[in-house]
């Protein structure tokens, strides 16, 4: 789970400064200009891409949420109302409140499929069966709703006798769609035969439902006061529980990934009440940001806060701007890491032994580049947390680093049962990282290879932490060398030769890295006056002004956390600082202003980062 708590620093949006934060740390911290003010939003599983329907301008626009920058912008037909992904994200929807049409999109391409599909009057919402090969679509304007076939696009059933339904949600298990329906009720349907399970009266005119990832509870906003929370535990037995009030009319409500926290868009007609509320549903606790005549949330997969669009032609990220990361140990902070960098999966998985740094080195760059984490294990039995953790992320292939020492064969048979897992190791750990590096990136020859290549000592791990988080940003690979000789040997020259790489930089000073194999490479050496120097000036070199919208800050008297976080550092494009443990450096604060952070991600507990390195206090 990520650990939010207040930081009172000032960080920058673009070129504008924030004001220092308030005591309650939740605040909109990236802004983006939308085409619409009426702009229905959905955001992709992974958490990096938004689907903007734009009502006032018949179109959809897709955003990168890392650097918060348009992709494309494309028509979809008339008044686009919202928008909806099926689950692996093949297939998009836009809706449409003044027509009786929807429209197919191409994610990949984001171009439209085919022509549109006639369902009823007002097409409002859609959700997609737990396969992706059926969409059912609420007809507000015509009380029904119609199941596409996705497929061959065309409606197969037709279910009526509703009263202008708006939402439609289904339940994480996938049995079950949850319908509300304006007219005052939240129905339940069976997914696979159709058939009205149960419904409830709720009160007001109820228009969406956030769900638990258990599926045992949902919360409905009501267009009041009160945010109905029903026990959807057995949905033939249908029945409310308790009522939250908030401070205005709450018009619609999402729900954090982990359940543990209820978003509510707050619409004040007047307009002095316009904002959102963030509901810690184990206290009861309230958090509240302004926000004016806010349109369409939606909760970001990461747990990393929310999206929120307005009628008057913006979205904003609304979150805090200091997070923490961390687990009951090393292997659960890396667990916690994977989840916030890959919440929809991952293509690969890398493993490796949480007890020893240099097989990990080279691995985060590595998997970054195949769209994968680097989780953590002991060498002899895999921690239950790490395992639940691969299977959740659903690999198309594991690769173990390291030799049976370090990753035992019992762990790989394992492993196997899951998907199809490597071994990829070395007689050392320079053999082990060159290995690593030419299985995921290929070679030149093969149409792969590095143009940009870090070279790191293998003796001991903070230079190369940050090099590879940042190898991980850019695309480049670490090759671990012994940096007590005078030069490198003829096996580490084939390995850049094969990579074709141009720019080799070494990281560290000369006791790390000898000048001797900085000749010898032709390379431009990094280095600071400490380890911490040294990372700063890596980010410095590769990052420029207002160039990345995140940070992350580990120890740098430790290798665990920042082990695993050098592939998400690779997933949301952001430098790895190291810190002291009660302190930042001053140039690195300055640093975080310079290329332009809005949020900073600290990995590791108190004993890692105190509470002092989690206010940013500097050096």
């Amino acid at each position: 789970m990520i650990t939010r708590i207040t930081a009172p620093v000032t960080l920058a949006v673009g070129a504008v400064l924030l004001a220092p934060l308030s005591a309650v740390a939740f605040e909109p911290i990236e802004d983006y200009a939308t085409l619409s003010g009426w702009a229905g939003l959905t955001v992709s599983a992974d958490g990096t891409t938004a689907y903007l329907a734009n009502r006032n301008n018949d179109s959809v626009t897709v955003v990168d949420l890392i650097t918060f920058s348009t992709i494309t912008t494309f028509g979809v037909g008339t008044d686009p109302t919202n928008t909806v992904l099926s689950p692996d994200g093949s297939v998009g929807l836009a809706t449409s409140l003044s027509s009786d049409e929807i429209q197919f999109f191409d994610p990949a391409t984001n171009t439209t499929l085919g022509a549109p599909v006639v369902t009823a009057n007002f097409p409002f919402d859609g959700a997609f069966t737990a396969d992706g090969s059926k969409v059912w679509i609420t007809n507000y304007g015509a009380s029904s709703i119609s199941i596409v076939d996705v497929a061959t696009r065309t409606v197969d059933t037709t279910i009526t006798g509703l009263s202008n339904p708006q939402e439609i949600e289904l339940s994480p298990d996938g049995a079950v769609f949850w319908v509300v329906d304006y007219g005052g009720s939240v129905i339940a349907f069976d997914a696979s035969t159709h058939a009205l399970l149960d419904s409830i009266a709720v009160g007001g005119q109820p228009t969406t439902i956030g769900l638990t990832p258990d599926g045992s509870r949902g919360y409905v906003s009501t267009y009041s006061t009160s945010i109905v929370e029903l026990d959807t535990s057995d949905p033939t037995d249908l029945a409310a529980i308790d009522t939250i009030t908030t401070s205005v009319i709450t018009a619609h409500v999402d729900i954090s990934p982990d359940g543990a926290t209820l978003y509510a868009m707050l619409y004040d007609n007047p307009g002095d009440g316009d904002g959102i509320s963030r509901i810690d549903l184990a206290t009861g606790t309230q958090d509240y940001v302004a926000l004016t005549s806010p349109f369409h949330i939606a909760a970001m997969p990461t747990g990393n806060g929310l999206l929120v669009s307005q009628y008057a032609n913006e979205m904003w990220l609304v979150a805090d701007p200091v997070i923490r990361l961390t687990g009951t140990n090393r292997y659960g902070t890396g667990v916690e890491i994977s989840q916030e960098g890959f919440p929809g999966g991952a293509e690969v998985v890398y493993v490796s032994t949480g007890l020893a740094f240099p097989d990990a080195l080279a691995a985060g760059p590595a998997a970054a580049h195949l769209n994968g984490p680097v989780l953590l294990t002991d060498p002899v039995t895999m921690p239950a947390a790490v395992r639940a953790e691969i299977v959740r992320l659903d690999p198309a292939r594991i690769v173990v680093v390291g030799g049976t020492d370090r990753v035992s064969a019992a762990i790989l048979a394992d492993l196997n049962t899951i998907a199809p897992t490597d071994r990829i190791s070395g007689a050392n750990r320079f053999e082990t990282s060159r290995n690593i590096a030419i299985d995921a990136f290929d070679t030149a020859a093969n149409g792969g290879g590095a143009t940009d290549v870090y070279i790191a000592t293998g003796l001991n791990f903070p230079d190369a932490l940050a090099a590879g988080a940042a190898g991980a940003s850019f695309g480049a690979p670490v090759i671990l060398v012994n940096g007590t000789q005078p030069t490198v040997d003829q096996a580490t020259l084939d390995v850049l030769a094969d990579l074709g790489a141009v720019n080799i930089t070494v990281v560290g000073g000369s006791n790390m890295v000898s000048d001797g194999i900085v000749t010898q490479l032709g390379a431009t050496r990094l280095t600071g006056a400490d380890r911490f120097g040294t990372a700063y000036e890596i980010n410095h070199a590769v990052f420029g002004a207002d160039s990345a919208r995140r940070a992350i800050i580990a120890t740098g008297l430790a290798f665990p956390d920042a082990l695993a976080a050098s592939a998400l550092a690779g997933q949301i494009k952001a430098p790895l600082f190291l810190a002291p443990t009660s302190c930042v450096p001053a140039a690195v604060l300055a640093e975080l202003t310079t290329i332009g952070v809005t949020q900073v991600t600290l990995v590791g507990g108190p004993d890692r980062l105190t509470q002092s390195v989690f206010d940013l206090t500097s050096c």
